[in-house]
């Protein structure tokens, strides 16, 4: 007997409506095991939350009491200050030079370096430039900067009084000795040039003339005749120099930020060194002053000054890479300035 054959056609909707079924029945344990995953891991979630809150929280309030601790150490120091320059008011005030040096001196030596760089500018006078010079001199590295910067400030007066002096390509430096443009430099900067004819910049950038008055060849001294109405003249000491003194060099940096540069002599009377200075140019040295000033690209004839403020030489040659400079004495100077017999009115 043969076997009826089953018209599947027919069910096919109903097939399909099963299948459907099924599947959705066989969804449900993997969208459940998903929201059990998801349950276990939303504990570690909370737990990571609440931990950056909390970091977050504690930070904040570690970054305010570090604020507020500063505030109250600034304030302690402040009164500390005000109460240690209380006591020093009274020599800081004085007309006695020496006690003004050894008020700020002390002041730095209780451990307030930057408060003594700071009443040395205010008060001024020789009695701080001694002591700012030397805290420069003798103090640590970051000490002597602030100190140098100080020094700076304290004679920008004489900004004016220093000048550039430009000779083919080489920059050399000068400065005035009378008001009315007489410029002192070094001498084998007038050696390069035949027809003496300069260009002088000044320090705050005026560019103008100068014509060569006088060589001293044996103290290598130059001066010039610069075209200027009126200018600041920095005044020549008279006294002598001793081994030890604190000296400052005037000038500008190669990138031509105003320097004070502080050094201490070394020697004095030095004699019978030959100095190099290019192109067969020699001098030897006679009774020229040593210090440990450290000389700068251009340096060559800047003035070299005491805390009181008045030239003790003219640096003729130096170093960079190491503090050693050669000074023209400020006798010398003078000495030629005798002989060339100009007019310092």
């Amino acid at each position: 007997m043969k076997e009826q054959e089953i018209p599947l056609h027919k069910y096919k909707s109903e097939i399909q409506r099963v299948e459907i079924s099924v599947r959705a029945v066989e969804d449900i344990p993997l969208r459940k095991d998903k929201w059990d995953k998801f349950g276990s891991l939303s504990g570690v979630l909370s737990g990571i939350l609440v931990a950056i809150i909390g970091f977050y929280a504690t930070t904040v309030y570690d970054a305010r009491k570090a604020r507020e601790e500063s505030a109250r150490e600034k304030q302690h120091l402040a009164i500390l200050q005000v109460q240690t320059l209380g006591g020093f008011i009274p020599y800081l005030a004085s007309d006695d030079e020496k006690q003004k040096k050894a008020a700020i001196i002390s002041i730095a030596a209780l451990g307030n370096p930057e408060l003594a760089t700071e009443v040395a500018l205010v008060f001024g006078g020789t009695g701080s430039s001694s002591a700012l010079t030397q805290l420069a001199a003798t103090s640590t590295p970051e000490v002597a900067r602030s100190a140098e910067e100080a020094l700076s400030q304290l004679f920008a007066r004489f900004r004016a009084g220093v000048v550039r002096i430009e000779i083919e390509n080489q920059l050399f430096t000068g400065f005035f000795v009378s008001h009315d443009g007489l410029v002192v430099t070094a001498g084998h900067a007038a050696q390069i040039l035949q027809t003496g004819n300069y260009d002088l910049r000044l320090l705050d950038g005026t560019k103008v003339k100068a014509q060569l008055v006088h060589v001293d060849r044996a103290r290598d001294v130059a001066l010039l005749r610069a075209e200027i109405s009126r200018s600041v003249s920095l005044p020549l000491s008279d006294e002598r120099v001793e081994a030890g003194a604190r000296v400052i060099g005037l000038g500008q940096t190669p990138e031509k930020a105003w320097l004070a540069s502080v050094g201490t002599v070394t020697n004095v009377g030095v004699s019978g060194q030959t100095i190099q200075f290019g192109e067969g140019r020699t001098v030897i040295t006679t009774n020229q002053i040593e210090t440990s000033l450290r000389s700068y690209g251009g340096f060559s004839g800047a003035p070299v000054i005491n805390p009181a403020g008045e030239v003790i030489g003219m640096v003729q040659a130096g170093r960079e890479d190491e503090p050693l400079s050669l000074l023209v004495p400020a006798a010398d100077i003078s000495a030629t300035l005798n002989d060339a017999r100009v007019d310092r009115s």
